[in-house]
């Protein structure tokens, strides 16, 4: 969902039915680059609310649900959500700066994955004309006034947030057509694709910390919830294949 489609909602909560708020605004964490909370504008309040991500059940299109009034905290008691606010940080309205140091554009929208609280896109401008989103992995860093991202982003725009969506490998080589008879000139092209992808994925993933932990099916640990991806842990998830729930874990 874009930012703006979550700003305003009405929160309810299931235990009763009641309406508890509006949301206000959504506090974004840099360094995960994901969405902690949503501070709620609750009409008996004299305080914002802030709920957590992770104490929301779902986020439709018409209203954002709780279990309870027990999830909503008052935000003067949230220290987390509080420092949040003093980062100052929107990825609305930033300049796209690329790691070589050359300004290609402004934010206009930021795209988030309801489910996981992840920022699965930026929808980037310049001068006014919209130029396609950027994809979260090719994002370095989210700053108070800049938005750093790869010096190959301008190739790599998407034009919906469709796109984004993680593709399998057979899909990768789904997606190439191989005429009749011409099998061995195309493969090479087939395997630089999966090639490409992959490695884009392991950029993605190095150095991003876990949100929770990956155990193997033998309950072995992979990685534990609060470190950060190596080339290690990259190996083990592939041997366990378990490379897929890495990249929704980060």
């Amino acid at each position: 969902m874009q930012s703006s489609e979550i700003r305003g909602l009405t929160v309810f909560s299931i235990a009763d039915g009641k309406e508890i708020g509006k949301v206000r605004e959504l506090l974004i964490n840099a360094e995960t680059k994901s969405l902690d909370y949503l501070l709620v504008t609750i009409p008996s309040w004299y305080v914002a609310g802030a709920i957590p991500f992770d104490l929301i059940v779902g986020i439709g299109k018409d209203a954002v649900m709780v279990e309870n009034m027990d999830s909503v905290k008052k935000l003067t008691d949230e220290s987390t959500a509080i420092k949040l606010i003093e980062s100052d940080i929107n990825p609305i309205g930033t300049k796209v700066l690329t790691r070589r140091g050359v300004i290609i554009g402004k934010t206009i929208e930021y795209y988030v994955d309801e489910n996981e609280g992840s920022i699965i896109g930026y929808e980037m401008e310049e001068q006014g004309t919209s130029k396609g989103i950027i994809p979260s992995m090719l994002v370095m860093t989210i700053g108070k006034e800049v938005l750093v991202v790869s010096e190959q982003v301008e190739n790599q725009l998407l034009n919906s947030i469709e796109e984004s969506k993680p593709v399998q490998d057979e899909e990768v080589s789904d997606n190439i057509t191989i005429p009749d008879g011409e099998e061995n000139d195309q493969s090479p092209v087939k395997s630089k694709a999966v090639e490409m992808y992959e490695q884009k994925q392991r950029e993605y993933l190095l150095g991003r910390t876990v949100k929770k932990d990956l155990l193997d099916i033998n309950g072995t640990m992979i990685i534990s919830q609060g470190e950060v991806v190596t080339e290690e842990v990259i190996e083990k998830a592939l041997q366990a294949d378990l490379f897929k729930a890495l990249m929704v874990s980060v």
